[in-house]
């Protein structure tokens, strides 16, 4: 039979690794090896895009209730996502559209290394501004295209805008309130900027799919990279999402070098 003591000593070690236990699930995945913090966002919504979003129009929702931004802001972020677009990809571009993605395609970031995201994702509010190139395509320079241009075909876009997600648990998409005043509190959030480092370009062959990569900007992490796909599914005027983006900072990450000692 156990004494006093062995069970004390039993029921430290349960506390111990219950405290361990609770360290790791605060702390989350650590972040990899040569990178400052990682991210993997999936969107695997499904819904009918003839029927419009509880949000009502997504452009005004986006930027005014998720970005908090005055008719006068979203102003100037246009004129800068104007001046970043004739920079990058040359001028006569069309002008840039605000836009808002629709959060029935539950776009979540399940993994956010170094932090605790819940197993159904954190919330990603994404929206900004977006350049359609018109048909028949278009020539494009600035720093991307060249002295010379790169042809892209029409129904290629550019976009810019900002990542914004929700870290509250169980993704409350309304303020939080504090149990011990009943006064809202702000919402915890993380803003990751985007931008095109390249025009996306729809798959003919793979019924609009495509393939997108951008550059990332946080005032906490750096300069970074995203890399992922887009390839939705249709079936009976229904929306299946699918969407698969990996974000890393920095971009590339300072991995093993193997062509150190060679010619």
């Amino acid at each position: 039979m156990l004494n006093k003591t062995c069970i004390g000593m039993a029921i430290l070690v349960v506390l111990c690794i219950g405290l361990v236990g609770c360290a790791s699930a605060q702390e989350g995945i650590p972040t990899p090896d040569g990178f400052e913090k990682t991210l993997v966002y999936m969107g695997a919504g499904k819904y009918d895009p003839s029927v419009p979003p509880e949000e009502g129009n997504l452009t005004e929702w986006y930027h005014m209730e998720v970005m908090n931004r005055t008719d006068a802001e979203i102003a100037e972020e246009q004129q800068a996502a104007d001046a970043y677009f004739e920079e990058t990809f040359g001028p006569g571009l069309p002008p840039a559209m605000a836009f808002g993605f629709d959060p029935r395609n539950e776009y979540r970031a399940y993994y956010v290394s170094n932090e605790s995201a819940p197993s159904e994702g954190w919330v990603v509010r994404d929206g900004g501004f977006m350049v359609m190139i018109p048909e028949g395509g278009m020539n494009l320079t600035g720093t991307w295209g060249g002295e010379n241009g790169t042809f892209v075909p029409g129904g290629s876009f550019l976009v810019i805008g900002d990542y914004n997600i929700l870290m509250s648990e169980g993704n409350e998409t309304a303020n939080m309130t504090d149990n011990a005043t009943g006064n809202a509190t702000a919402e915890e959030t993380m803003i990751i900027h985007y931008q095109s480092a390249e025009p996306i370009i729809p798959s003919q062959e793979l019924d609009g799919a495509f393939f997108f990569r951008c550059t990332l900007i946080s005032d906490e992490f750096g300069e970074g990279i995203a890399q992922g796909v887009s390839a939705p599914q249709m079936e009976d005027n229904v929306t299946q999402a699918n969407i698969r983006n990996v974000l890393t900072f920095p971009a590339f990450g300072p991995s093993i070098d193997h062509t150190a000692g060679t010619a």
